[in-house]
């Protein structure tokens, strides 16, 4: 046994707030319904991030019985249950956009600046993300507090609250530094569900963005950057599919 589960987190519509969950089926896919929304720009195509429009971040959504609701900086309530959502997203957006969900083997694309202290930077990066989801990339991310810690000691001015780096598990663990790290290539065992520890996470300008009080603070992703090479937490594969509970003990069964 290496830790236990602090908090269990879902993001039901891309690059909106998340919900904290008492439990979660982990599926190959990761959560069902994690990432299943999004926000489609019109005119581009590209499903939009806070990477680029960082007010998605101000709004919130909670997700039941296969709807969202959505609540925005304002106040008002929107969702996919609203014959008027788009007109209501796109009047808030300031552009004509679209409530979509991740389907089949469609492949969503993605766009991030060249410049992350910079919005208004001309040169604009462009990928597609796996099939079936609005996931940038894998299925899982794992963030343990050994590592917040870590990172928090190199920037004690800077707010590394969970909520800018968005992983769906939030562990403790036993030891200090960036131990999550440690386990890449790894297999654990957590609740009934087995995951594989495939790689770092790389960050980006998301962890700067004003949040929940949090202030816009380019330093946070300045010291990732210069601690860890850009890294924190880490990108997990489901090995075998099971369910996660705020609590369960995680061991690491491999290296």
């Amino acid at each position: 046994m290496v830790g236990h589960v602090l908090r269990v987190r879902w993001y039901p519509l891309k690059s909106m707030q998340g919900e904290d969950l008492a439990e979660a089926t982990f599926a190959t896919a990761g959560i069902p319904g994690d990432r299943h929304w999004g926000v489609l720009d019109l005119a581009s195509g590209v499903v939009i991030s806070a990477k680029r429009e960082p007010s998605m971040l101000q709004a919130s959504v909670k997700a039941s019985d296969g709807e969202v609701v959505i609540t925005l900086p304002d106040g008002s309530l929107t969702g996919s249950a609203d014959p008027n959502v788009d007109a209501a997203l796109s009047e808030w957006l300031g552009r004509g956009v679209r409530l979509v969900t991740a389907e089949g083997d469609e492949r969503a694309t993605y766009e991030i600046g060249g410049n992350f202290e910079d919005d208004a930077h001309p040169v604009v990066h462009q990928w597609q993300g796996p099939a079936g989801t609005f996931h940038d990339s894998r299925p899982a991310h794992l963030l343990s507090t050994a590592t917040l810690d870590a990172i928090r000691a190199e920037h004690p001015t800077g707010r590394f609250e969970v909520e800018r780096f968005r992983p769906n598990l939030v562990v403790e663990v036993d030891g200090e530094g960036f131990v999550e790290e440690r386990w890449i290539g790894a297999r654990l065992s957590i609740g009934s569900a087995t995951f594989e520890v495939i790689k770092p996470t790389s960050r980006c300008v998301m962890t700067t963005r004003p949040q929940l009080g949090l202030p816009r603070d380019l330093d946070i992703l300045k010291t990732i950057n210069r601690v860890n090479d850009g890294n924190l937490g880490v990108q997990l594969h489901v090995v075998r599919e099971g369910r996660v509970k705020v609590g369960d003990a995680i061991v690491l069964v491999s290296s």
